[in-house]
């Protein structure tokens, strides 16, 4: 068989360009640390690694998500851990001064204590963290309590007279996983409540007629009135709709038919009329005149109503106190203060619950980094020892084949000058 110097030539230079490409691929793998550079050399571990990159940025996300919602809970359930002592003192004092053998002037010093408390409570309750209020639902830039003040002439100075939530009803929400989320509680009106609210209408409400369709909103869930609604379809929509309150039908002494909210749980129910509706106002629920859609604070005054937040709890206290009530004290005054500490008690639970849900979740996520973390490097990293080898045997077998081509190719006119 014959072989022209053109087929060795060829020859040599095809191998010497094989070991080339060879070579470029080992010292890509060397200065990238990738096995591959393209997805068609590898296929099944592109797609390892497109994966795995998805997940581990969802993690990142995940676990930010997390840290910023424990921040919340933690200075959260700190502070009501504050609140929920300063009840515990109030409760001590309530007990103490109920018994008939304190003097009026010692139950006068203990109101003046009361009153510390009180204020201080209403302190903590308007704390706020980072980005505004904690306790005032999403209106994080308002302070959700307003205290106002009365002249009380036996104590001879200012005292609250009452306080009012500027708040909304909506909660901290937050995912913390794929298709887990949780809900902080941040709705003051219903941490710091003491008992069932119940909202009753003196507007005689009998043969009440919808004229319109309209709707409303309860605790943040819409219900849809239709013209020619009456008063009982609308309570059965209430009802249907909202699982927070429960509405009824009242029947007054004066006659009338009033319709009435109850609260299924402790917490001050947000009353709406939403998209221009007039429904509440018209029941006589809202105040006539009012813009309908504020939340709180905007009850008819004409209402039934019984105001059980703790801090209304703790100015009955202070005032039995004031007026030397021990009936009132004995009574009411330490059920209301129990049942507010029971609340206060249980909402702080719901936050614990939060904090280790959190801390599992936080935990297991983390577990899952690292093995995502592993599994794409293994899909993707060079084996830095294995290519260095690689790459100095195609740097020697380039060598050899230099010096093999220069011993086979045929001499030149060169060669003889």
């Amino acid at each position: 068989m014959r072989i022209s110097n053109l087929h060795i030539k060829n020859s040599n230079i095809y191998n010497i360009d094989k070991n080339k490409v060879s070579m470029l691929r080992e010292q890509t793998k060397l200065m990238t640390g990738k096995s591959f550079q393209h997805a068609s050399e590898n296929p099944l571990d592109t797609i390892t690694t497109l994966y795995s990159r998805i997940r581990l940025n969802q993690i990142t996300r995940y676990e930010k998500n997390i840290n910023q919602l424990e921040s919340h809970t933690n200075i959260a359930h700190d502070k009501i851990s504050s609140i929920t002592d300063i009840v515990r003192r109030a409760r001590e004092l309530t007990i103490k001064v109920a018994n008939g053998v304190w003097q009026n002037e010692d139950r006068l010093n203990v109101a003046v204590e009361i009153e510390q408390l009180l204020r201080e409570s209403v302190a903590l309750a308007n704390s706020s963290f980072e980005d505004g209020y904690i306790f005032s639902g999403s209106k994080t830039e308002v302070k959700p309590f307003r205290l106002l003040e009365d002249f009380d002439a036996k104590l001879g100075k200012n005292v609250a007279g009452s306080v009012e939530y500027q708040g909304d009803w909506k909660n901290l929400n937050g995912n913390i996983d794929r298709n887990s989320e949780v809900e902080v509680l941040r709705n003051g009106a219903q941490i710091f409540w003491g008992s069932n609210q119940t909202i009753i209408s003196r507007a005689d409400s009998r043969n009440f007629i919808s004229q319109e369709n309209q709707k409303i909103r309860l605790d943040g869930y819409e219900v849809a009135i239709a013209a020619g609604d009456n008063l009982d379809i609308i309570i059965d929509k209430i009802n249907s709709a909202v699982p927070s309150v429960t509405a009824f039908a009242q029947e007054l002494s004066s006659g009338s038919r009033g319709m009435g909210i109850q609260t299924n749980f402790a917490h001050l129910p947000a009353l709406e009329d939403i998209e221009g509706g007039t429904l509440l106002r018209s029941l006589g629920l809202l105040k006539e005149g009012s813009a309908g859609n504020l939340p709180y604070q905007n009850t008819n005054t004409n209402v039934l109503s019984n105001s059980n937040s703790l801090f209304d709890v703790l100015i009955r206290v202070r005032n039995a106190m004031v007026d030397n009530d021990t009936k009132q004290l004995s009574g009411r005054s330490l059920s209301d203060i129990s049942q507010s500490l029971s609340n206060i008690l249980q909402n702080q639970a719901k936050l614990s619950a939060v904090q280790s849900r959190m801390k599992t979740v936080k935990q297991d996520i983390l577990t899952e980094k690292v093995h995502i973390t592993q599994r794409r490097s293994k899909a993707e990293d060079a084996d830095i020892a294995e290519a260095s080898i690689h790459f100095n045997n195609f740097q020697y077998l380039h060598t050899i084949a230099l010096r093999t081509a220069a011993r086979l190719l045929p001499p030149s006119l060169l060669d003889y000058l």
